[in-house]
């Protein structure tokens, strides 16, 4: 079963069960999947699936940093909720040894200096492509360049 499939059955699973937090969350991620689709004009593959719901989830970890901040616990909590909802979908990550040694490899190849965070930046993230969070990526290559 490929990923959309699973979220369709899921999202079948949650009107059944009546879960109304799963339910709204995979209807708004359906509903990115098909404004995605119809940008691109063609159906979406397993990698862009996951780039849009990685996109959700960042939108929900920017809203629960907002509502945090506002004092607003209620509304930071169902962010949270949510975002949980679509980690499911996401694959595992790479550990953080895992990808300091795609850097280490990366940035010994290239000789590179501090100033060449972004040239570093995209061969390590064409090499961990969607197992890792790019934000997570770009600190750890900031803190070994500067080592």
């Amino acid at each position: 079963m490929n990923l959309l499939d699973q979220i369709k059955n899921d999202l079948i699973t949650a009107q059944k069960s009546k879960n109304e937090l799963v339910l709204a969350t995979l209807r708004l991620l359906l509903s990115s999947v098909k404004n995605r689709e119809i940008e691109v004009k063609k159906p979406l593959s397993t990698e862009e699936i996951v780039s849009v719901i990685r996109k959700e989830v960042k939108m929900r970890s920017d809203a629960f940093d907002a509502f945090s901040k506002a004092g607003r616990t209620e509304l930071a909590e169902k962010e949270a909720s949510e975002s949980q909802v679509l980690q499911k979908y996401l694959p595992v990550e790479m550990s953080d040894e895992e990808i300091k040694i795609i850097i280490r490899s990366v940035i010994d190849n290239m000789g590179t200096s501090t100033g060449d965070f972004g040239k570093v930046m995209g061969q390590v993230m064409s090499k961990v492509g969607q197992k890792a969070n790019g934000q997570r990526v770009s600190e750890l290559v900031k803190e070994m360049l500067h080592e």
